[in-house]
């Protein structure tokens, strides 16, 4: 009796109580029209449901380690279910990390970026505090949004954790609460170069790979603190770095170009430079200067001297962090010579050319004497000709050359010369011309400790290379001497290709070529690995001919095995002729150590606020950076990689600037990335100096929470790259390239690393709403008999305009004995509600979604409704009592009657959806045969609802869209100007011929005949 009195007297405070439903929010204040008069319905809702406030906040931290200089980004989702009352004074308060200074950490987002459900929070500076106060809310959403603190690059915040909460709030009791931290990263980081750089030679600097004793040495020492883009700690202001260095007996100081003034204690150096008026926009702090030793001329030769040097660097936080290298240099024997001017004469000297690099370069007549290491491959050739024997006309005699190799090396391979006919530097101007007799070469090889000679090649072709294995020398042996003997020809092929003496024969007299002359007759040989210390190989020549009075000429040198000299009458050649076939020697030695080089690299998406990223075009961008702390330039060509997520798409890469961009794998390794080759149209690479390049993308619409930019190079020389406390955030590192980007099979190779992570988050805001209606999908209205088909809307309102990527959403219909979508919760209606027909979708996208039917009146939503909520908000738990059932077209149901659910599913091919609200039509048929209209209120009322989860949002369930029957009777022929309304004095229901509470409704909307009303317990959709 009290319920039903006192649900009539609230019936009769509202005209349109029941047409616009049970729950009210500001937004449906604010929309109310001239025909709609909404007043208190929360009472009704405590007379006529259970109360289940549902409520959720999430606070997440979208990057738990932040580098200083950026920002600690927190997302804050907030969600109200529709199944509960009216929120009332709904406030939701965020606390800010109490680190915020608005100095080294800072909050200075505009607040109107932070909008939740319409409302801008305010912030209070002293409390670090946004509080939102939004009055009444209908539940039925989830919103979101971004909550941005950022930090200064260089302040002394390492391990600093950043704490943010939240509470929510409404009249009675706090709804939900939520925290969130980020750990922010500052790293002490530093580089210090150190290398010999060469010797002083007439007050220049040389460059070398050795020493000499006697020498001065010249090292180069640099030292730095980088900015970086972040995370890097700034050394304290006030401070000094101290640079020591150690040098070893043999070594002592002779000046520096610092310009600050050493402490010189015994072998040791040091110099203490303040941090003030050392920085520059890239650097915190850089010095570089050379330092020049004596070389003691008592030092032993192959003593490696090692130094050492130190940096000690005081940092913000008052810590003092150690950075050292030390480097190393040989001393070697100093056999280099010049030789003078080649003689001039009726003759020109043979040479025997000696090494004057590492990979098989070869020098004229002067001893280089380089020095390398035991990974050098060594050239050593001869430019030859009979000196003496000048004749163009005839025919020389007999024609030997020789080389002999160090027995700390081993013929790799042998090059057979090309021919010139020369007899002389005053023939024709003593040029070369083409060589027109056949030439040929046999090749015989002694081994070291063996007496005999033993015969490998009868002719070598000219202008050819040749393997050792082709040669067919011993890869067991060591070679003592190469026997290359000219023979000619016989008319009757008994050739006399392999000889045991120098002395001509008959065979050969003056049939071999006249005036022959080589320029590049040449052995490759590598050295023992592991030897350390000298080389030398010589050459000789041994000939008999005719001079251009065409008198015999014989001649013979010194480097001629003993042996052989034996066999013949032939003369010594002077010394003076001989001066170009002296030995030629190279030092075998240790490289020299220490670090020359600094390398860091960035790999970055030019368009981006605080590492959240946008959809649409963008600019991909690497950086290459020789660092100012480095000795020596970079050469190249320049190549990395980088792996960029499939989100991240080039537009074209013939667009890229400053070098080109190839696709070498459009899903590596099947990990949905991108792998790029970037080749640089740069090949050197100075001193502070760095090279970029770049190329339009378009970040998808689609892209994923999270996703990287990684970058990998490769360098040709040594290098390294910042010392860091710490390998996580985007300083440059040095990994071992494990991946083999360059496919040169060695995944030891030591490769520069850098990347970025970017944040593909927008704030969102997504409203389920059901909304009910008779006519065109109105948002109420009533039919007037039993049975008759109704409508239902749901709509999925996308306030913020995001792209929708994902939907899926279920709904199930009115039963009796119902409940919520997503839980156990009743929802208590009293008769049933059928589809009338199948689910009509939003026009434009009928091909955007699938619509499947079930039976069952608490369908599985765990794993279905949240297959896309982010890792970090909260899954779905599935109700209890779930009456699975098979999900099938509307066509294979046989009768649609038994239909009690379905799920709209947006399919994976389609594309992104950015309207604003989409509304997907219900058709239905409400079965009220058992009601009279005259039972209690809450004894003839359906509820719908639906849940709803987009793209990676979490599932809400919409507000409950309720169906009331009501009786009512014919109205007066004329209705009156104000019509009035007396309240009954019972509250036993209407008796025949009285007037009920559903007829004085019905009265006041001239209605005729027993309806179902329909209404919405949450927002209303406004057709203004």
């Amino acid at each position: 009796m009290k319920k039903s009195m006192k649900m009539l007297v609230v019936m009769c405070m509202s005209l349109m109580l029941i047409l616009t439903g049970f729950t009210s929010s500001s937004k449906a204040d604010e929309e109310t029209t001239n025909d709609q008069n909404i007043t208190d319905e929360n009472s009704q809702v405590e007379d006529t449901l259970s109360v289940n406030k549902e409520a959720s906040l999430t606070l997440n931290a979208l990057a738990s380690t932040v580098e200083v200089g950026t920002s600690a980004n927190y997302q804050l989702y907030f969600s109200l279910h529709g199944q509960g009352q009216v929120y009332n004074d709904v406030t939701l308060i965020v606390n800010l990390p109490e680190a915020i200074d608005q100095s080294d950490v800072l909050f200075n987002q505009d607040v109107a970026e932070l909008s939740l459900r319409g409302v801008i929070p305010t912030y209070d500076p002293n409390a670090k505090t946004l509080t939102y106060a939004f009055g009444s809310l209908e539940g039925g959403f989830e919103s979101s949004t971004i909550i941005k603190v950022a930090t200064r690059n260089g302040a002394s915040l390492n391990d600093v954790v950043l704490t943010s909460s939240a509470q929510a709030f409404d009249a009675e009791s706090e709804l939900a609460n939520a925290t969130a931290q980020a750990t922010l990263l500052s790293q002490y980081n530093g580089s210090i170069s150190h290398k010999f750089l060469g010797i002083m030679k007439d007050d220049l600097l040389k460059e070398t790979s050795s020493l000499h004793p006697g020498e001065q040495g010249v090292y180069g020492l640099g030292v730095s603190v980088n900015r970086f883009d972040a995370g890097s700690l700034e050394p304290l202001a006030s401070s000094q770095v101290e640079v020591t260095y150690e040098m070893p007996e043999g070594l002592s100081y002779v000046s520096d170009t610092s310009a600050v003034t050493p402490t010189i204690d015994g072998q040791r150096i040091s110099w203490l430079i303040p941090i003030d008026g050392n920085a520059n926009d890239e650097y915190y702090f850089v010095k570089n200067f050379n330092l020049v030793l004596q070389v003691a001329d008592d030092v032993e030769y192959f003593t490696q001297l090692n130094t050492n040097a130190i940096a000690n660097i005081t940092y913000a936080d008052s810590s003092t962090v150690k950075f050292e290298t030390d480097a190393t240099v040989m001393v070697v024997p100093d056999d280099s010579t010049d030789l003078p001017e080649y003689e001039q004469g009726s003759g020109y000297l043979s040479t025997f050319r000696g090494p004057i690099d590492s990979i098989g370069g070869m020098g004229m007549k002067d001893n280089e004497n380089i020095s390398t290491t035991d990974t050098a491959l060594l050239g050593w050739g001869m430019y030859f000709t009979a000196n003496t024997a000048t004749s163009p006309n005839t025919g020389m005699n007999s024609y030997d050359v020789f080389m002999n190799p160090d027995q700390h090396l081993n013929i790799s391979k042998f090059y057979s010369g090309d021919y010139y006919f020369r007899p002389s530097s005053t023939y024709g101007e003593g040029k070369l011309y083409p060589m027109e007799d056949e030439v040929n070469f046999s090749m015989s090889v002694r081994y070291v400790g063996e007496s005999e000679w033993t015969r490998l090649v009868k002719r070598l072709e000219p202008s050819t290379f040749y393997t050792s294995e082709q040669l067919g020398i011993d890869p067991n042996k060591k070679v003592e001497t190469l026997w290359m003997h000219a023979w000619a020809r016989q008319d009757d092929g008994q050739n006399e290709e392999f000889v045991d003496t120098l002395q001509y024969t008959q065979n050969n007299w003056q049939k071999l070529p006249a005036g022959l002359t080589t320029t590049d007759m040449a052995m490759y040989t590598t050295v023992d690995e592991g030897y350390i210390g000298s080389v030398e190989s010589t050459g000789g020549i041994s000939y008999s001919g005719w001079n251009a009075k065409d008198t015999l000429s014989s001649g013979i040198t010194s480097y001629v095995p003993e042996d052989l000299q034996a066999t013949c009458q032939y003369d010594q050649i002077s010394d003076a002729w001989q001066s170009g076939l002296t030995s030629k020697t190279a030092q075998i030695i240790k490289e020299p150590e220490g670090i020359a080089r600094y390398v860091k690299a960035n790999a970055y998406l030019k368009e981006e606020n605080n590492g959240i990223v946008a959809a649409g075009d963008n600019t991909l961008t690497f950086d290459v950076v020789n660092d100012v702390a480095s000795l020596y330039p970079m050469k190249g060509k320049f190549t990395d990689y980088a792996l960029i997520d499939n989100d991240v798409q080039i537009t074209d890469t013939s667009l890229a600037q400053g070098g080109s961009i190839t696709v070498v794998d459009s899903n590596y390794k099947n990990q949905d990335k991108t792998l790029i080759k970037l080749e640089y149209a740069q090949d050197v690479l100075t001193m502070n100096h760095y090279m970029r390049m770049s190329v339009p993308v378009t970040i998808d619409e689609n892209a994923g929470y999270k996703f990287d930019v990684e970058m990998f190079g490769y360098l040709n020389e040594d290098f390294e790259v910042a010392s860091t406390t710490n390998s996580d955030g985007s300083i440059t590192s040095k990994i071992s390239d494990t991946e083999d980007f360059d496919h040169d099979g060695n995944t030891a190779e030591m490769e520069y690393s850098t990347h970025n992570t970017y944040m593909y988050r927008n704030a969102y805001e997504f409203i389920a709403s059901a909304l009910v209606g008779q006519d065109a999908f109105a948002q109420t209205g009533f039919v007037s008999t039993t049975n008759k088909n109704v409508n239902l809307a749901l709509d999925v309102e996308n306030v913020k305009g995001n792209p929708i990527k994902n939907l899926i959403a279920i709904d199930v219909l009115p039963t009796l004995n119902d409940t919520m979508v997503l839980n156990d919760e009743q929802r208590l209606s009293k008769f049933n509600v059928t589809l009338s027909g199948p689910v009509v979708l939003p026009k434009g996208y009928e091909d955007s979604f699938d619509v499947l039917y079930s039976t069952s009146s608490e369908p599985k939503v765990d794993g279905i409704l949240d297959a896309n909520v982010a890792d970090h908000l909260q899954n779905l738990e599935q109700p209890n009592n779930i009456t699975d059932a098979q999900w099938v077209s509307y066509d294979d149901v046989a009768d649609k009657t038994q239909i009690q659910s379905f799920m709209i599913v947006q399919k994976e091919d389609s594309a992104s959806i950015k309207e604003s609200c989409l509304q997907f039509e219900v058709p239905l048929t409400a079965n009220t045969l058992a009601l009279t209209g005259t039972e209690e209120l809450a004894d003839r009322i359906a509820y719908n609802t639906f849940a709803v989860g987009v793209n990676d949002a979490s599932v809400v369930e919409s507000n409950e869209a309720a169906i009331i029957f009501e009786k009512a009777v014919v109205p007066p022929t004329e209705k009156p100007e104000n019509p009035t309304v007396e309240t009954p004095t019972q509250d036993d229901g209407p008796t025949t011929g009285d007037v009920s509470q559903s007829q004085i409704l019905l009265l006041l909307l001239a209605s005729a005949s027993t309806v179902i009303l329909f209404a919405s317990r949450a927002r209303r959709k406004q057709e203004n």
